[in-house]
C-alpha cells in the first residue's frame, strides 16, 4: 500500500491521482472509488488556471486585455454583450488584496 493510499484510507476519504511525466504515466491510483468516478473540485483549479494564463500572457499567446470570449468562444462570457479580460477576471471582488497592482505592474 503506498503513502497516498494509505493517507487516504486513514481519514476515510476516497480520492484518485493520476502523474505523468514525460508523457509516461509514472502513477495511476484511485483509493475507495473507481478509476472513471467524478469528484466535485469546486474553485480547487483555479490557481493552475490562473498561472497557466499568466504563463500564456508571458509567452504572447494571449494578452490580458483580451475579452475572455477571444480564446474561450463558448463561455458564458461570449454570450453577453462585453466579455471581460482575462485582467479584470483576476482583479475582482474574489481576488486578494492588491491583485490590482499585480495584474497592471509590468515585469
Amino acid at each position: 500500500m503506498s503513502g497516498i493510499e494509505r493517507l487516504v484510507r486513514a481519514r476515510g476519504g476516497s480520492g484518485q491521482v493520476c502523474v505523468i511525466r514525460d508523457g509516461d504515466v509514472v502513477l495511476d491510483l484511485a483509493v475507495g472509488c473507481a478509476p472513471d468516478d467524478l469528484f466535485w473540485t469546486f474553485s480547487a483549479g483555479k490557481p493552475y488556471v490562473a498561472l497557466l494564463v499568466h504563463q500564456l500572457a508571458e509567452r504572447g499567446a494571449l494578452d490580458l486585455d483580451d475579452p475572455v470570449a477571444t480564446h474561450w468562444p463558448d463561455s458564458r462570457a461570449a454570450a453577453r454583450m462585453r466579455s471581460p479580460s482575462a485582467r479584470c477576471c483576476a482583479t475582482g471582488p474574489a481576488s486578494p488584496p492588491g491583485a490590482a497592482r499585480w495584474a497592471t505592474s509590468a515585469p
